[in-house]
């Protein structure tokens, strides 16, 4: 009970002598402390607990008023207001009245016009006997789709300065250290890729430092090859994803991208992309590394050994491309993994079959 929030009274109690309700008790909390008192006014609830102790409710008799019916697009809604009466079977007198209200509402279906719906026109042009209308078609609302994943890469996966820095990135994959830019769109929407950072020699990771408040179009950053350096997305890299997503730092969930390119796999190297198919869930599965918005090491841990286990340096690419599909869907990440080649302007969405076969899916059919 919420003794320390409310100051209410939640409880009536009549009290009967001689067949007749005397009076009527009411429960009161002040403070931490219940009291019960009698009411100073209570005629009310007098008459209310005497009828519905003492009276016949055979007696009882409801009456329907039919208040409105009208026709709403394909729908037939009637309102009725329903009245209960207590009544002295002996005098007559009302001895008390409740009354509440009730919708229904029936499908009729769509009517389409026949007439013209266009009020300049002047409805000719019809068919039939008389003409019914000059040809335009009846108006339904439809829900808007989300995009799909080949869909989300087109604003920035394909812009011309996300490719000439994926490209660039590929330049610095025989480095010993990584590369990333932080994309991010200026008023206009052109994409800016002026911030740019490396990381420290020899280890994984980057620095790259901008203002809260901002907001960015991708992240995408290169491998180098060096041991336990993994061959795709790392899971540091998930959680600069999930970081950006919890303090809002994504301008675009339906455009966003995330890029890596690698020394691994081709004899070029490979490079991906990871998009948010799912915002909902992607935000569910971010929010869970963070309480009170401070990263959660225990949990990023947990997820980590997960993750370890499955995609690492010890596997071929392909493996981990594998590994790393079964993990975003085993933990409905809500993201969905890319592969382009080396150019970066064909890209494949990367699914499972039901044999658990990684099949592409060309975004440019």
């Amino acid at each position: 009970m919420t003794f320390d929030k409310f100051d209410e009274s939640f409880l009536e109690v009549p009290i009967i002598k001689n067949n007749k309700v005397e009076h009527v008790m009411f429960v009161k909390r002040i403070d931490n402390t219940i009291y019960f008192r009698r009411k100073t006014d209570d005629a009310s609830s007098i008459k209310f607990f005497q009828a519905l102790i003492f009276k016949d409710r055979d007696h009882l008799k409801p009456k329907f008023q039919n208040t409105n019916s009208q026709l709403a697009r394909g729908m037939t809604c009637i309102t009725r207001e329903v009245i209960w009466t207590w009544t002295d079977t002996v005098t007559g007198e009302v001895l008390y009245t409740q009354s509440y209200y009730t919708t229904t509402c029936v499908q009729t279906g769509f009517e389409i016009p026949s007439t013209c719906l266009d009020p300049s026109g002047d409805c000719t042009g019809g068919s039939g006997t008389p003409p019914v209308g000059g040809g335009y078609t009846y108006p339904i609302d439809e829900q808007p789709t989300e995009p799909q994943p080949c869909e989300k890469i087109q604003a920035v996966g394909k812009d011309s300065v996300t490719k000439n820095s994926m490209k660039n990135l590929k330049t610095k994959t025989n480095d010993n250290k990584e590369h990333a830019y932080f994309l991010w769109q200026d008023n206009s929407g052109n994409i800016q890729n002026d911030i740019y950072g490396t990381g420290p020699v020899g280890e994984a990771g980057v620095r790259v430092q901008f203002n809260a408040g901002d907001k960015f179009a991708a992240f995408i950053h290169s491998h180098y090859q060096a041991s336990q350096i993994l061959s795709t997305f790392s899971f540091d890299d998930f959680i600069t994803l999930c970081t950006m997503i919890q303090h809002n730092a994504i301008k675009d969930v339906n455009t966003f991208i995330a890029g890596v390119v690698t020394p691994y796999g081709s004899p070029q190297g490979n490079q991906y992309y990871m998009v948010i198919d799912d915002p909902s869930k992607f935000a569910n599965f971010a929010s869970q590394f963070f309480i009170n918005g401070v990263y959660d090491k225990s949990t990023g841990e947990f997820f980590n050994n997960i993750y370890d286990q499955r995609v690492n340096y010890k596997n071929t690419a392909t493996e981990n491309e594998k590994n790393l599909v079964n993990f975003l869907q085993l933990f409905d990440t809500g993201l969905q993994l890319m592969k382009g080649d080396n150019e970066m302007n064909n890209w494949s969405l990367l699914t499972k079959n039901n044999n658990g076969t990684i099949v592409p899916i060309n975004c440019n059919n």
